[in-house]
């Protein structure tokens, strides 16, 4: 019987000690206070250059370098700053939050294009504008999301 308490013991302490490392981790798990801005303005970028209608010698030029900052730069950069690169949200709170930071790029583009119908090139600067704050505070939820998700194991 003490062999058996004794592997039981070792087997909490161990899991006890996961715990206690996977909470360290979510306690330094930050982006670098440039990342979420960078993210709001290349978003933000998208919604305005839809403020080119029509000119598209200069918006496939400005949708490319969006895309590529966005989608190679951005993740780049950040893994280079923090050294942790993350595609896959550790649990459920967090898919949910990065579905929403999805679903608020989608509909900010939408808007920008009903705007674009009334405002005129006005409508989707503005909105670009207003994106960026926007994101930001998604992508911080996001990234609470993230480290609640690591701490909680799931």
């Amino acid at each position: 019987m003490e062999t058996g308490e004794r592997q039981s013991a070792e087997a909490s302490a161990a899991l006890e000690q996961i715990a206690d490392a996977r909470a360290a981790l979510a306690e330094r798990l930050f982006s670098p206070w440039w990342y979420y801005p960078a993210a709001g303005v290349i978003v933000g970028g998208f919604v305005a250059q839809l403020a080119l209608a029509g000119m598209w010698a200069v918006r496939v030029p400005v949708m490319l370098a969006l895309l590529l900052a966005g989608g190679l730069w951005l993740p780049s950069a950040n893994r280079k700053a923090t050294g942790f690169s993350g595609s896959r949200p550790p649990g459920r709170r967090a898919r949910l939050w990065r579905i929403a930071l999805v679903l608020v790029a989608i509909a900010l583009l939408q808007a920008g294009q009903a705007v674009r119908a009334d405002w005129g090139w006005v409508g989707p600067v503005l909105l670009g504008i207003v994106a960026v704050p926007v994101v930001i505070v998604v992508m911080h939820r996001y990234a609470a999301a993230v480290r609640a998700d690591l701490r909680r194991g799931a």
